[in-house]
């Protein structure tokens, strides 16, 4: 009889023991998957960000602005065109 519940107890502190260690994965799955979560929203809002975010440089033309000011300050200063366009 003792034997018997030597058995049972044993058994008893073994499942015991595989449920405590299967909590315990259990807890850190659940801290990797909500990290995971995390960092795919914070994706997700970057990437919307970026989309709806106004590109200014397609409005912009560099070319008009920098050789306007420029034939302006030698127009200004008096420097001869070295093309010869004037």
């Amino acid at each position: 009889m003792d034997r018997k519940i030597n058995d049972v107890l044993d058994e008893l502190k073994r499942v015991t023991a595989a449920q405590k260690e299967k909590k315990d994965s259990n807890t850190l799955v659940v801290v990797f998957a909500v990290i995971g979560i995390v960092a795919v929203a914070a994706v997700i809002a970057y990437v919307v960000y970026r989309f709806l975010q106004p590109d200014y440089y397609e409005d912009y033309d560099d070319e008009d602005v920098y050789d306007d000011n420029y034939d302006d300050l030698e127009k200004d200063a008096g420097i001869d065109d070295p093309e010869g366009e004037e």
